[in-house]
């Protein structure tokens, strides 16, 4: 008997001597300059992008128009490369009512063509992921995009995953504020996967959505006890990359949770920069200690406050430098996450000050999916969250500011109406995360010098920024803001 034991004990030895060696070694690194000035009356434009996980087709047709398929393609292939943990699924449809097409056979082979053409174009563009791209053939070829038929059914999906997660529920008791029990063994069992899956993709998040639940603060209560249950096992740097959305537009009765991984390009993680009065690009060389090898190129995410990701920069390993002229600047702290793929994150995050030199002044712009249909839930839940966090943290630096939020609409009336269902939504976040109450968030925004205006598009100044939106699918959030050194 002793005898046995002695030998799984040096099994589970090995098996145990074998994990550790294979963990990611920790990593450190240092920045050679930990303050950057802005120049003096600095302005920048900036338009935080969600991208498209569809890609439309003509009727009848498999042909791709390359002129608009490119952007859609570099967006896909560059957030594989940088998330080596990421699972692109192509999945084609046809409408019988578009396409006209009578035959599910003749529909399905048009179906399957189409995600092969977009299959291909990314093989050929980035021939280093091919393995991870697939394309799926065993769903509902003709399945509507939306509730119910539209000119969005000819189309193939863009389905990201991740290897080793699937969707997690959680259900509450029926005494606030506790989750049954079994919530504690759920995330000690996505505690690992969550930290390998944040440290090695800087571009997948996480958002618990809650279902039945009232859209209130007492609402995002229930939600934020599992984040911050959550938050106790996992990195503690990873909690600003887990975004709380209570769904109002629910028809579920009985109470849920799930916690859903994200890829940030779809919910407005992409930004650009549109102008930058005067030109601001300076440079920080940074170092690591800890690896010998590094790759080629790897990342590093910005983070105002360590509360918001405003961008994520490419580094090459050759010249070791952090290009901030692609950054969307603010006189803030900059929690600097550097994350080497393989290798994990670096053990901490050093941080960049961002100091004005006297006024500054910017506009920001989110493009967001309305969270309103489900093939955009989680995409717009998480955007808002985003957009929430990003107002806060202007708040704490400008001395005044505007947020604008537009809709579209058959009519200016009507898209109004619709700005406001979401300025709703928005105005929760908001109240949760700043911890104020509903009733006084009308003080808050006066205490802050900010106004508020819902628009239809055809009211939004050329002055503002350039006219972009377009997307009956989306809203726009525009938030400007100005002040001085403090």
């Amino acid at each position: 008997m002793r005898k046995f034991l002695y030998i799984i004990f040096l099994l589970l030895f090995s098996m145990a001597w074998s994990q550790e060696s294979k963990s990611p070694p920790e990593f450190f690194v240092e920045i050679d300059s930990e303050v950057i000035h802005i120049p003096s009356s600095f302005s920048q434009g900036v338009e935080f992008i969600s991208i498209r996980n569809y890609f439309l087709f003509e009727p009848g047709k498999s042909d791709i128009d390359s002129t608009k398929l490119d952007t859609i393609i570099q967006q896909y292939g560059n957030f594989l490369v940088r998330n080596p943990d990421a699972i692109l699924m192509l999945k084609g449809y046809y409408s019988s009512k578009f396409d006209n097409i009578l035959s599910p056979k003749v529909g399905q082979e048009l179906s399957k063509k189409r995600a092969d053409a977009i299959f291909r174009a990314i093989a050929l563009k980035f021939p280093a992921i091919g393995d991870r791209v697939l394309v799926s053939d065993d769903h509902n070829f003709e399945a509507s995009f939306l509730d119910s038929a539209s000119s969005l059914d000819t189309r193939v999906e863009f389905d990201i995953s991740v290897r080793e997660y699937s969707e997690r529920k959680f259900y509450p008791k029926q005494r606030a504020p506790y989750w049954r029990e079994s919530y504690k063994n759920i995330i000690n069992d996505i505690t690992p996967i969550l930290n390998s899956v944040f440290s090695s993709n800087p571009d997948i998040d996480a958002i618990i959505v809650g279902d039945g639940f009232k859209s209130d603060r007492k609402g995002y209560q229930w939600l934020a006890f599992l984040k911050k249950r959550l938050c106790e096992k996992i990195d503690e740097r990873f909690s600003k990359r887990i975004a709380l959305y209570i769904n109002p537009f629910s028809a579920q009765k009985v109470p849920s949770a799930k916690l859903i991984l994200v890829p940030s390009i779809n919910c407005g993680g992409i930004e650009k920069i549109l102008w930058q009065k005067p030109i601001f690009s300076p440079a920080v060389v940074c170092s690591i200690d800890g690896i010998e090898t590094l790759p080629n190129e790897f990342y590093c995410s910005f983070n105002i406050f360590d509360k918001f990701r405003v961008g994520i920069d490419k580094i090459l390993s050759s010249d070791m430098k952090l290009n901030l002229g692609e950054i969307p600047a603010v006189p803030a702290d900059f929690g600097l996450d550097f994350s080497l793929g393989e290798f994990g994150i670096a053990k901490k995050s050093p941080v960049l000050k961002i100091e004005s030199t006297d006024s500054f002044s910017g506009v920001w712009s989110f493009k967001i999916f309305k969270p309103e249909h489900k093939k955009f839930l989680t995409f717009g839940g998480a955007g808002m969250w985003n957009v929430a966090n990003a107002i806060h943290c202007i708040s704490e630096v400008a001395d005044q500011g505007k947020i604008t939020m537009i809709a579209s609409g058959s009519n200016d009336s009507l898209a109004v109406v619709e700005a406001q269902k979401f300025w709703d939504i928005l105005a929760t976040q908001i109240c949760f995360i700043t911890d104020t109450k509903p009733d006084k968030l009308g003080s808050w925004f006066e205490k802050n010098n900010f106004d508020v205006e819902l628009s239809p598009p055809s009211k939004t100044s050329d002055e503002i920024i350039e006219k972009t939106f377009t997307d009956e699918n989306s809203i726009e959030i525009i938030v400007q803001f100005l002040g001085n050194t403090r």
